[in-house]
Parts: structure tokens; sequence; C-alpha cells
């Protein structure tokens, strides 16, 4: 089988919180493409269901088990869960290493999400928008999934997102979000979107 070359990074962990209907099977994928997954949701039976079903390793409750993690996934009903879920009285953003990217695939209010941003950014954290297309996500092939990417501003050339990697030997957002949906059909940022128009022309 070819492997497409954003499925072969260096190893990484991955952190995935949300484990509904579809956070669930995207969790899945990540495991199935070779990542040390690190799993949480609100449901601690649920959680132990996932890990007894698919491997990884579920956070028991405890916040501080994302410690690990090179990037975290949230896969959340709104906004404002995403933000309890990090900021909140047990949120996990005080306990994750400075330079880990968050990428937030609910479907949450931009403005909320900026602000978000800004709040992470101040804890060293970097957050990306990334909502994707639900029909895809809980359909018969949850492999297939677009992926709508955005992130601040500032972020461009910050020492926490060098070269498009969170850290040194570790992979590209890219590949964690690839590895998501198993056989991306789409990913582009805003910026890159923005050049494409700039330029007048459809890049390959």
């Amino acid at each position: 089988m070819t492997q497409n070359p954003l499925m072969d990074p260096p190893p990484a962990v991955v952190g995935f919180v949300g484990l509904g209907q579809q956070g669930d099977p995207m969790a899945a994928n990540l495991l199935a493409a070779g990542y040390d997954l690190i799993v949480r949701d609100a449901d601690a039976e649920r959680e132990r269901r996932f890990v007894a079903a698919h491997g990884g390793r579920g956070c028991d409750g405890d916040p501080a088990a994302l410690i690990d993690a090179d990037i975290v996934i949230t896969m959340l009903p709104s906004g404002l869960v995403v933000r309890d879920a990090l900021l909140g009285e047990d949120g996990f953003a005080s306990h994750l290493r400075q330079g880990t990217i968050i990428v937030d695939t609910s479907s949450s209010d931009p403005y909320g999400t900026r602000e978000l941003g800004r709040e992470l950014a101040e804890l060293g954290l970097v957050l990306l928008d990334a909502p994707v297309t639900r029909p895809e996500a809980v359909g018969a092939d949850t492999r297939r999934i677009t992926f709508m990417v955005a992130s601040a501003c500032h972020h461009r050339g910050s020492r926490h997102l060098p070269a498009d990697r969170c850290r040194t030997g570790a992979p590209t957002p890219s590949h964690v979000i690839a590895a998501t949906a198993a056989s991306w059909d789409f990913f582009a940022s805003h910026d890159r979107q923005k050049r494409i128009r700039q330029q007048g022309r459809d890049e390959p």
C-alpha cells in the first residue's frame, strides 16, 4: 500500500478530547496511523470503552495526563464546552507544555475562539481553529473529512510554530490532522487560500 507522505512523520504523542459520535472514529484513525494517543472524555465510562476497544491511554479523570501531548485535538459540542475543557475548574490547558498546539475541530463561535486563542497564547499555547464537515465525520466513511484550518496572525513565525512544526522532532499539525481523517481530500489554511487568490490561479 502506497503511503501518503503526510502519514510518515516522526513519532508524536497526540491528545484527543471528546469521544462522541464524531470524535470516536477520528481518534481511532489516529491510533490506526500509529500515533501514541491519550484520550479524554467527560464521560469516564465512554473513555474506558474507547481504550478497551481501540487502545491508547485514558486520562482517568486527571487533566495532567495530557502533559505528554505534542498536539491536542478537541472535538466538543460548542465553543463554550471547549473553553471549559481547557480553562475551566478541571481544565487541562495549564498542564500542557509551552509550544503545544491545540486543534479545535468543534463548531465554535469565531469571536469566542479568537478570545480563547489570545488567552491560550498567554500560556504559551497555540490554538488552531479547524472545524470539520459533519456528514463525512459521522457517515459510513469517516476517513474522508474536510478540515477548514485557521490561526491567529501573531502565530506566524512564532517560535511555537517554526516551519509548521510544534517542536523539534514532532510532526506538523497537518500530519496529525491528515491522520485523523485517514485519507484526506482537502487541507488549507486561510493564509494559503489568500495566496491562491492573490496568484489568480489554483494550486494543485
